[in-house]
């Protein structure tokens, strides 16, 4: 903990800028970009979303806000990876009703169908329960057996 590894990702993701020393991104990062995948971005997003109202406090709410669907770019991947990390019922969920781990799940998912150049996964394993992490799990051992460049921070 403190060592870092957020600032470094931050700075290689382009959300932050360095102080000294330099930065280089190759064409395939500038033209594939880098997706940056943290519990923060997940906060943001259902901040974001979230009404200013009681109206998803109410038994019979309507609206769900932004939907998992919602998120998950269209591509011919989208199936296998829905599968992979349990999202299909929760399709149709709104992303503040997710738990921790099912909105990590839905970043993550989101994050790889877009292709990026790379994929920078902040601690994606922390707060998670032992079923959620052991799932997670799974997929990024498919995730780092593709072809994707990842760069996973992770604690000890």
């Amino acid at each position: 903990n403190g060592a870092g590894k957020t600032t470094l990702a931050r700075v290689l993701a382009g959300e932050l800028g360095h102080y000294t020393g330099s930065v280089e991104r190759t064409d395939t990062l500038a033209h594939h970009g880098i997706a940056y995948v943290c519990f923060e971005r997940a906060r943001a997003l259902v901040d974001r979303d979230r009404k200013l109202d009681v109206s998803e406090f109410s038994a019979d709410a309507r609206d769900p806000g932004t939907r998992v669907r919602d998120l998950l770019p269209a591509t011919a991947e989208r199936d296998h990876w829905v599968e992979l990390l349990g999202l299909g019922p929760l399709l149709e969920r709104g992303l503040r009703y997710l738990s921790t781990g099912e909105m990590r799940k839905t970043l993550l998912a989101s994050a790889i169908l877009t292709r990026p150049g790379l994929l920078i996964l902040d601690s994606p394993l922390d707060g998670l329960d032992a079923a959620s992490q052991e799932k997670l799990h799974a997929a990024l051992d498919a995730l780092l057996a593709s072809d994707q460049p990842v760069l996973l921070l992770a604690r000890d």
